[in-house]
Order: structure tokens, then sequence, then C-alpha cells
């Protein structure tokens, strides 16, 4: 079978070109034969050689650059393309207008985010041109169920990570050091912390995951002062909050905790106050939203 994977970026080390470039190479070593469209990368063109794919610089600037359009429908032609696999909206844009010139078999699309699905990217999904759609959850499937795209249409291909093969050479003791992680500590990372980004299916996977593997730890990164204490009170309210107060008052060696909440979240504030926290202080953060900050100090180790 010839398969052409679309990835409109030139980037190498993200986690979806990652899983791109393991997919196609799993995809070779069945006994296909794989094309893989990016931006113009020198990394991409050494890795498709190496892995014996074929790479297409492919400028895709915008999801309407006509150009590149004319040139994925070419691509299709002269490998004779059996399934085109489009990884990212831009990729799945500018398939349909290259569908407008040229046969495609079987359009294959993933949705790995739970943004807003507007009227252009829902037709994007509901065209019967679209043979089957990819999610990375169940939730960003019943994202796009509701807003009109047939069940049956949608494989639900969890977006897993094999602990012992990703980045093995990374030395993460510093980072592990300052947030007091011991070696088997397991630590999920969710960095952007924004609406539509999923972080409160996160949070709730972790009060289930916290439980049957208290060796987990979940660290959210980049997110706004109001954000933050919108994720800390959610996470007292599913049984997460207790846990988390314990492990940084006991790994703080000795130096002093501050911790701040909504001024009107009684349920956060009794947790600080039954862990030995004392209010240091109040703020207005955003008009009509005060923050109490509370502190104390850490045992010494």
């Amino acid at each position: 079978m010839n398969i052409l994977q679309i990835y409109p970026k030139a980037d190498f080390f993200t986690g979806a070109a990652i899983q791109l470039r393991d997919l196609a190479a799993g995809l070779v070593g069945r006994g296909h034969h794989v094309v893989v469209a990016t931006r113009p990368s020198a990394q991409w063109d050494v890795a498709c050689h190496r892995g014996r794919m074929h790479h297409a610089p492919v400028p895709m600037r915008s999801s309407l650059d006509l150009r590149s359009a004319w040139a994925l429908a070419r691509l299709i032609r002269e490998h004779r393309i059996d399934v085109v696999h489009c990884q990212k909206g831009r990729a799945r844009s500018l398939a349909l207008l290259a569908g407008l010139t040229v046969r495609i078999p079987a359009l294959i699309l993933n949705r790995g985010v739970s943004f807003p699905v507007d009227r252009w990217t829902r037709l994007g999904y509901t065209t019967p041109r679209v043979a089957a759609i990819v999610a990375v959850c169940e939730s960003i499937k019943r994202g796009l169920v509701a807003n009109g795209v047939p069940a049956g249409k949608i494989e639900v291909i969890y977006s897993g990570t094999d602990l012992a093969r990703f980045h093995p050479d990374v030395d993460g003791r510093r980072i592990r050091a300052e947030l007091g992680l011991a070696p088997g500590h397991a630590l999920v990372t969710q960095v952007g912390i924004r609406s539509w980004r999923g972080n409160d299916d996160v949070l709730e996977a972790m009060a289930r995951v916290c439980h049957a593997a208290p060796h987990a730890r979940l660290l959210f990164v980049g997110a706004p002062a109001p954000r933050i204490a919108t994720l800390r009170d959610r996470a007292f309210r599913r049984g997460i909050g207790a846990a988390l107060v314990a492990h940084v008052v006991t790994h703080a060696g000795g130096r002093r905790v501050i911790v701040a909440t909504g001024q009107d979240n009684a349920p956060a504030r009794a947790l600080y106050e039954r862990a030995g926290f004392a209010v240091v202080g109040r703020a207005e953060v955003e008009p009509g939203l005060w923050v109490t900050h509370y502190a104390r100090w850490s045992p010494a180790k």
C-alpha cells in the first residue's frame, strides 16, 4: 500500500513529530511505501532517508496555499497513493484542496486537540470525502460527535507514551530535585494551561490514577495566577489536594511554604488551615477576584 503522511510543520523533536516518525517507520517495516510531506526540513530529510521513507518538502504556508495543494496532488499521482493521512488541521485543508484535482482513495484525519469546532472545521470532518478520523481520546471523540460527525467514522487510538523509550537519555535530576521527586516517581506534565486544552480532563484522570499508582505526580506549567487557583481548587475537591499539600510540606526541606487560594473557597482554606498554614496576606489579582495567601514552615531534613 502507498501512504502519504502530511505534516505541515518542520519541527522534529515534538511529540507529534516523533509519533509520526515512529508511525511511518512501523508502516515501512510492514512492507508499505510511505511518503512523508513536511515543510522543508533537513532533519526530516535525514530521518526519512534512514527510515527508508520518501521525504517531500512542501511549503504549506497556510491552509489556502494553492501551490502546496497542487504539489500534494502531484505527489498523490506520482506515488499512486492509496491512503492520505493528515496530521494537522492545515494538512486536512490542503488535502481537501488537492482532492479537487486528483482522486484520493482514502483520506484519514487526525484529531488530537479539543479546541472548539467552527463551521469550516466541521465541514472538514463531516464531508463524505473523509473516510475516517483518528481521535487520541474518548473526550475528543465525544466533542466531534456533538458537532455532527458520525460516531462510526471515528476510531479512538490513545496517544500513549512508553516511559522506557521516550527520551531515555535526558537527565531529569535537576527538575526532580526542585520538585522533591524521588527516582521512582512518574511525572506527568502538561504545558500550556488554557481553555480547550483538556486541563480538567487531565486533572479528573489524575484523581483516579493517584489511587492506582501512588508514585504518579502531575505538573501543570504555564498557567496565569487565576487559572492556578482554579486548578488547585478543583484538585482539592477531587481528593488530590491533601496528598499534594502533604507532599510539598514534607519535601520542602525546612523552607517556608507559601500557597494561595480564592478568598471565598472555603474547602481549600479549611484544607490549608488543617495542614498548619496561617494567613499572611490577601490580594486582588483581578477586579473582584481576591486571593488569600497562606504560609508555614516545613520540617527540616
